[in-house]
C-alpha cells in the first residue's frame, strides 16, 4: 500500500512542478533573458533583422552550449517555449534520476521526495540554465557509473562517454567536475588496478578536450590577470579571511526567494530539515555504510566529499566568471539525500514520511506563490511595450530598479526586445569571453550595457546619440543633462521608453497602455 502511495505522490509532484514551469510567462531567473536573446540571435541570424550586422556567432560547441543548443532548435515554436520545455524536463529528470539511484542502491525511495526542495537551487535562480541542465547530466553519469563499476555492460562505456561529453557542453565547471567524480568513483571501487586504468581511459578524451578548449578558446579580458595569477593571489591572501562566506553552503541549494535576512533563514531552515532527516535518527548505523560493507555507498561518499571540497575550497569567482563554489552545494545535498535513503530501510516511522511530503509540498507552494507574484509584478512587460520601436537601430536601456524580492530579476530584461521583436538591444551577452555571441561593431555604435549593479551604476553618457532608451526605476541624476533631448514614447506601469527628439516621428501619449500606439 505504501509503495503505491509513494508512486502516486512522486508522480503528482513531478507533474505539478512541470506544469508550474510550462505555464509561467516570465521567470525571475536573473541571467535567463541573456540566454534567450543569445538563442534568438543564433536561430534568426540570417533572417530579416540586423543580427548579422551587429553580432558574430561562434560554432556552438563548447562549455555552456547545452541550453543554447536546445532552445535555439527550430523544432520549437519559439525560444521561450523551448526554454519552458527545457526547465520542465530538468524538473522531471533530476528527481527521477535520484529515485533510480536510490532503487539501484537499495535505499528508501521516500527520500527521493527531498529532491524537490532543492530543485530551484542557486544556479536556477541566477539563470545559469546550461549549468542547471548539466546538474542532471552529471547525476545521470553517476547512475550509469554505478552499473559500470558493478559489472561493465555493453552499453555503459558508450553511455559514460556521451554523458561526459554532455557535461562538457553543459558548463565549464561540470566539464571538470564530472570526469573528476568518475575517476574518484573508479579509484574507490577498483583500487590501483588495471581496471582503474581502463576506466581512466574513458575520462582522458574529455580531460584533453578541456585543456585544448581552455588554451584555444579562452583569453582573459583586457586588464584581467591570468587564471594562474588570480588563483595564486586568492589562496595566499584572500581564501582564509573569507572562509566565513562559505555559510552559503547551507542555503545556496535551496535558493532564497525572500529578501534577506528572512530569505536566508527560510532557505537555511529547509536545508537544516533535509540534513536532519537524512543524517540523524537513521535505523542503520554509519558503520553499515562503510565501503567494505556497502560497496554502493562508497560512490555516494565520493560524491559527498568531492562536492563538499568544491564548495569549501574553490574561489567564489575567476576572471570573467562568477559564482564558482556556490554552484556545488546542490551536489552535496543530493549526496546527503542518497545517504539518508541508505540509512533508512523500508518501514521508517510515518512521521518521517509526513515531514518529507510536507516539506516538498510547502516548497512547491512557496515557489508557486513566488512565480505568481513575479507574473503580477511584470504584467505590464509585454511584447506590446516595444510596438513601434524600430528594429533598424539598437535599443539602449537603464534598469535602475532591477530587483524583485531577493534577486535582480529585471537586470537583463532589455534582451526581450531581441527575443520578441528580433531587434538589437544593449546587453551583457556580447561582453563575455566565454559567450557564443560576440560584438561585430565598436562601442561607439553599440555601447556596452549599463546593467546597474554595484560598480556599474553611474550613467556616463554612453547612450548619447541613441534614439530609444528603455527605463525602469528612477532616472539617475547623471542623466539629467541629456534628458531634454528625449520625450516619452510609451509608459506602461514601471516601464518607460524614451525617444530622442531629434529622431522625429510621432510618439504615444504619456501613460497610454502598452500597445495602444
Amino acid at each position: 500500500m505504501r509503495k503505491s502511495l509513494f508512486g502516486w505522490i512522486f508522480i503528482l509532484f513531478l507533474g505539478l512542478h512541470a506544469a508550474l514551469l510550462l505555464s509561467q510567462r516570465l521567470f525571475p531567473f536573473v541571467d535567463l533573458p541573456n540566454h534567450l536573446a543569445e538563442a534568438a540571435i543564433v536561430r534568426h541570424y540570417h533572417g530579416d533583422n540586423l543580427f548579422a550586422q551587429f553580432y558574430h556567432v561562434r560554432p556552438l560547441f563548447g562549455p555552456n552550449a547545452l541550453h543554447l543548443l536546445f532552445i535555439s532548435s527550430p523544432l520549437f515554436p519559439s525560444v521561450e517555449a523551448a526554454n519552458r520545455i527545457y526547465l520542465a524536463l530538468y524538473a522531471v529528470l533530476l528527481p527521477l534520476t535520484v529515485l533510480l539511484i536510490i532503487r539501484k542502491l537499495g535505499g528508501n525511495r521516500w527520500f527521493a521526495l527531498l529532491t524537490f526542495p532543492v530543485l530551484y537551487h542557486h544556479s536556477v535562480h541566477f539563470g545559469f540554465m546550461s549549468y542547471t541542465g548539466a546538474v542532471a547530466v552529471v547525476l545521470l553519469l553517476f547512475y550509469v557509473s554505478l552499473y559500470h563499476f558493478e559489472r561493465p555492460r555493453w552499453w555503459t562505456r558508450p553511455a559514460i562517454l556521451v554523458l561526459l561529453l554532455g557535461s562538457f557542453i553543459g558548463h565549464g565547471l561540470t566539464a571538470w567536475f564530472a570526469p573528476g567524480l568518475f575517476l574518484f568513483m573508479a579509484m574507490a571501487r577498483r583500487g590501483w588496478s588495471r581496471a582503474l586504468l581502463a576506466d581512466a581511459a574513458l575520462a582522458l578524451p574529455l580531460l584533453a578536450l578541456n585543456v585544448a578548449w581552455w588554451n584555444l578558446s579562452y583569453a582573459p579580458l583586457e586588464g584581467q590577470p591570468s587564471l594562474g595569477q588570480f588563483l595564486a593571489d586568492y589562496y595566499t591572501r584572500v581564501y582564509v579571511p573569507t572562509l566565513a562566506d562559505r555559510r552559503g553552503l547551507f542555503y545556496d541549494a535551496t535558493a532564497q526567494v525572500f529578501p534577506s535576512p528572512w530569505g536566508s533563514l527560510v532557505s537555511a531552515l529547509i536545508s537544516t530539515l533535509i540534513l536532519f532527516l537524512c543524517l540523524f535518527f537513521g535505523a542503520r548505523s554509519w558503520r553499515a555504510l562503510r565501503p567494505s560493507v556497502h560497496p554502493g555507498a562508497a560512490a555516494v561518499w565520493v560524491l559527498a566529499v568531492f562536492a563538499l571540497f568544491c564548495s569549501l575550497v574553490l574561489p567564489p569567482k575567476i576572471p570573467d566568471g562568477v559564482y564558482v563554489h556556490q554552484r556545488f552545494p546542490i551536489f552535496f545535498f543530493l549526496a546527503v539525500i542518497l545517504l539518508g535513503s541508505l540509512r533508512n530501510p523500508p518501514g521508517i516511522p510515518p512521521w518521517k514520511t509526513y515531514i518529507m511530503v510536507g516539506l516538498a509540498a510547502a516548497h512547491l507552494l512557496l515557489w508557486r506563490d513566488h512565480l505568481a507574484a513575479f507574473d503580477r509584478d511584470a504584467q505590464e512587460f509585454t511584447p506590446e511595450l516595444f510596438a513601434g520601436v524600430p528594429r533598424d537601430e539598437p535599443l539602449a536601456a537603464m534598469i535602475t530598479d532591477n530587483r524583485f524580492e531577493a534577486w535582480r530579476a529585471y537586470r537583463h530584461f532589455p534582451n526581450y526586445f531581441t527575443v520578441w521583436r528580433r531587434g538589437v538591444a544593449t546587453s551583457m551577452i556580447v561582453e563575455y569571453s566565454f559567450g557564443f555571441v560576440t560584438r561585430k561593431v565598436g562601442r561607439d555604435r553599440f555601447p556596452a550595457y549599463l546593467d546597474w549593479t554595484p560598480g556599474n551604476d553611474v550613467y556616463d553618457g554612453r547612450y548619447e546619440g541613441m534614439n530609444y532608451l528603455l527605463l525602469r526605476g528612477p532616472e539617475p541624476e547623471e542623466f539629467a543633462p541629456y534628458r531634454d533631448g528625449y520625450r516619452t514614447f510609451r509608459r506602461a506601469g514601471e516601464w518607460t521608453i524614451l525617444e530622442a527628439v531629434r529622431s522625429g516621428g510621432e510618439c504615444a501619449p504619456v501613460d497610454s497602455p502598452a500597445g495602444a500606439r
